[in-house]
């Protein structure tokens, strides 16, 4: 029943700003990846990350092929559950060879802690380098990890999985959304971890979230 609801807000929102787009398409993109027990993110990875980052419909910018930027939200996980959006952009200079779709989303679990004081300190992180990354395991199970990595990355297209490469993607924060959500200039852990946001997008997302990493 709670998947039946989720799913019919998702279709039945009408868009009210940027910042709604972004969070439905975000909501839209996790369930796209969560939707085949088979092929999805597994749940338990989900619920072991500190955090999630998901950037859907990065595009090709500037005419060089692979070259992608896009805008996305990370959620950290609490004790209490999930917490509100941190704005963030993403460059990458080259995906890789099945990067061609017209739109890619991604999805980051970051399994461990020190990304908030990054970003909110103006800082660019950089996979790969300020962070160890590798293609996540699909399916249920992840009994198979033989070393666990800092974070795991998953990419789709509209239709399937897509195999990229985000060693050298940069994220950043996106300043711009965050004042115009939070109407505020700079990031506050009360905006994030503690503040009372009604935002019907916000809590189709924590629900998509909440119902795949319990």
């Amino acid at each position: 029943m709670r998947t039946i609801l989720i799913l019919s807000l998702l279709l039945s929102f009408a868009y009210a700003s940027p910042i709604d787009r972004l969070l439905l398409d975000a909501a839209k993109a996790l369930r796209r990846f969560m939707l085949f027990p088979k092929e999805r993110i597994p749940p338990q990875l989900l619920k072991e990350a500190r955090a999630i980052a998901i950037i859907p419909n990065m595009v090709e910018k500037g005419g060089r092929k692979g070259r992608r930027v896009g805008r996305g939200v990370i959620l950290f996980q609490t004790p209490y559950g999930w917490s509100n959006p941190l704005f963030i952009k993403m460059y990458s200079e080259n995906l890789g060879w099945q990067s061609g779709a017209e739109r890619i989303d991604i999805v980051i679990l970051f399994m461990e802690g020190g990304i908030l004081q990054t970003l909110a300190n103006g800082k660019e992180l950089v996979l790969g380098i300020d962070l160890d990354v590798a293609i996540g395991p699909i399916g249920e199970e992840i009994t198979h990890l033989k070393r666990r990595r800092g974070a795991y990355y998953y990419a789709r297209s509209r239709e399937a999985f897509v195999g990229v490469a985000l060693a050298g993607s940069r994220l950043e924060l996106d300043l711009d959304l965050y004042e115009l959500f939070y109407k505020a200039g700079y990031v506050r852990l009360y905006d994030l971890f503690e503040r009372k946001v009604e935002n019907r997008f916000l809590k189709v997302l924590k629900g998509i979230l909440a119902l795949y990493s319990r």
